[in-house]
């Protein structure tokens, strides 16, 4: 089958990746044990996929290039949660969608372990998540035209923002949380559409139990502890989340990220 007809079908696209599952569990796997996070490309041409790999660094990674006579199709990488967020599932940011649509990709994967507790068992799960871009809707230029430059001016905020909030060492104002609210809601206005369209469609997610030793299963040891009196407050920028959680009966504050 050649290779346009493959990106024609939506289940063929989606199928890409899992021409490599083993790789993409590998590099779960491998990016719990170490911090870092992995990324796989998927190059291709009307003979074969190829798999180049690539190693990055704690919250980044910098996918291969292609060899040369292979169209770039996409690309996979794993998310490293946090400790204290460990039971999310792997999920896109901004800056995922807004990446995988400057570069024109078809289909782009993100993974990632999620913490299951089934049953009074705990046991990691591998999470892969995908979503394939239809490069020939008709209303998909325009959607990217009026998408790239929504979500430059949120991240560009964001990044202004969060230095400052760090020079200054205090929170974000009313006055700015309301701003960056409003560049929020335009760029997640935009997703929906071109969601709705079908313009970015989701392909269909795939789990795993982790089976190579690095993600164990255990049997929780049941502690009663006091619960604390908490406040707890979403912080949701474009390509991340922090939670507050605020101590009613001591006062004090702690920021976790979410991703």
């Amino acid at each position: 089958m050649k290779l346009d007809e493959v990106l024609r079908s939506e289940g063929l696209t989606c199928a890409i990746p899992y021409a490599n599952i083993s790789g993409v569990l590998k590099a779960i796997s491998e990016s719990m044990a170490d911090g870092k996070e992995r990324a796989i490309t998927f190059c291709g041409d009307d003979q074969e996929l190829s798999f180049p790999q690539a190693v990055g660094w704690e919250f980044a990674t910098a996918p291969e290039e292609c060899p040369p006579g292979k169209e770039t199709l996409g690309d996979f990488h794993t998310h490293i949660p946090e400790e204290e967020v460990e039971h999310l599932p792997p999920r896109y940011s901004v800056y995922d969608l807004e990446d995988d649509l400057r570069k024109r990709r078809k289909v782009s994967c993100v993974g990632g372990p999620q913490l299951v507790l089934e049953d009074r068992r705990v046991f990691w799960q591998r999470n892969i998540v995908c979503h394939r871009f239809d490069t020939e809707h008709p209303e998909y230029e325009d959607f990217r035209e009026r998408f790239l430059p929504a979500a430059s001016e949120a991240g560009d905020y964001y990044d202004w923002l969060s230095t400052e909030l760090d020079l200054e060492d205090r929170e974000a104002t009313p006055e700015e949380r309301a701003e960056y609210k409003e560049h929020e809601n335009k760029v997640n206005a935009l997703i929906e559409e071109a969601k709705s369209k079908g313009i970015i469609k989701s392909c269909a997610p795939f789990s795993i139990p982790d089976v190579e030793g690095v993600l164990t299963e255990q049997r929780p040891e049941v502690v009663p502890v006091p619960v604390p009196r908490v406040k707890t407050e979403q912080l949701v920028f474009a390509g991340s989340a922090f939670t507050r959680y605020t101590n009613l009966d001591t006062g004090e504050v702690r920021i976790e990220r979410m991703y």
